[in-house]
């Protein structure tokens, strides 16, 4: 949305001009206002990485397949995170997600939402052969998917599957992971990344804010300026 905040700052400093011709002061307020947002904006990557889990497991996704929109998804669970992490792969083009819910009526109510198909989790298992990631979200005391159930699965297909796992507490069990062709992340590693995002996130904020601070400055000493003179020429 800073775009659009952007434009509209440029919006109502034309109207500002058009209306009040001789407001210089204000005019110029907006005007390096709009520069400094320039300068931020080119100079300064900001928010170069995800943070959020949910952003985080579709970008991981897309480093493991390139063609993402042409793969299929499974995702287990239909609350706060299965619901955002089903809008990001839509967002990324991903067009062939199954929802896969005990509660029938929020698992059919999200898919809807989202224009995806609904499965009852009893039937998991034929769609884990057919599908390429699979992402758990919920916050079942047990484990969703175990390794026994993985590598049976993994026997009948030769293609990898990426499996994330952003329940809490988990909902695949760990071990897992050393199954061939499998592709593993949990709350773990996504975390370990969110948390190196949100530091350089931090960093490059310390540089924006210098340079507003800076471009603030120069707003108040030509203020400053102009009415010293404005004081000089009323005494002369």
């Amino acid at each position: 949305g800073e775009n659009q905040i952007v434009s509209q700052v440029q919006v109502a400093g034309k109207i500002l001009v058009n209306s009040q011709p001789d407001s210089d002061v204000l005019s110029k307020l907006f005007n390096d206002a709009v520069y400094c947002t320039q300068t931020v904006r080119t100079d300064i990557p900001l928010f170069t990485g995800p943070t959020s889990i949910s952003e985080l497991a579709v970008k991981t996704a897309e480093k493991i397949y390139n063609d993402l929109d042409q793969r299929k998804v499974v995702l287990i669970g239909a609350g706060k995170t299965a619901a955002l992490t089903a809008r990001y792969f839509k967002e990324s083009g991903v067009n062939n997600i199954i929802i896969a819910n005990r509660g029938e009526k929020r698992g059919r109510a999200l898919a809807e939402a989202i224009s995806a198909d609904y499965i009852n989790i009893c039937h998991i298992n034929k769609f884990l052969r057919e599908c390429d990631i699979v992402v758990t979200a919920t916050h079942a005391g047990n484990y969703m998917l175990d390794s026994r159930q993985i590598d049976t699965i993994m026997s009948k297909r030769k293609k990898k599957l990426l499996l994330i796992d952003l329940s809490t507490p988990r909902n695949m069990e760990p071990s897992i992971c050393n199954i061939e062709n499998i592709c593993f992340y949990d709350l773990d590693l996504l975390n370990t990344s969110a948390s190196k995002n949100t530091k350089v996130n931090q960093q490059l904020l310390a540089k924006a804010e210098h340079v507003i601070k800076e471009n603030s400055q120069k707003f108040v000493n030509w203020f400053q300026s102009r009415n010293l003179q404005e004081t000089t020429l009323e005494l002369a």
